[in-house]
C-alpha cells in the first residue's frame, strides 16, 4: 500500500497548499506496512491482535486522506 501511495503521488502534481494532506497520506500509509511488519513478528496472539488493530486504524485514516485529496482535487 505504501509503495503504491507513493508512485501515485509522484505522478499527482500537488500544490504547496495541499503538501500537508500528502504528508499525513504518506504517515498514514508507511504506519500500514510499518504495523503489518511487526505484527508478523508479534511473540503473542495478544501482541498479533493489537498490532493488526493499529493496522486497520491506519487504513482507515490512509482511505480519509486519499478520499480527502480526491475532493479538493476537483
Amino acid at each position: 500500500m505504501a509503495v503504491g501511495i507513493h508512485e501515485l503521488l509522484v505522478k499527482t502534481k500537488v500544490l504547496p497548499v495541499k503538501r500537508p494532506v500528502v504528508n499525513q497520506l504518506i504517515r498514514s500509509s508507511s504506519s500500514v506496512a510499518s504495523n503489518y511488519r511487526a505484527a508478523t513478528r508479534s511473540r503473542s496472539d495478544a501482541e498479533f491482535y493489537s498490532k493488526m488493530c493499529i493496522v486497520v486504524e491506519e487504513m482507515d485514516e490512509t482511505q480519509f486522506w486519499l478520499d480527502y485529496l480526491e475532493r479538493i482535487q476537483s
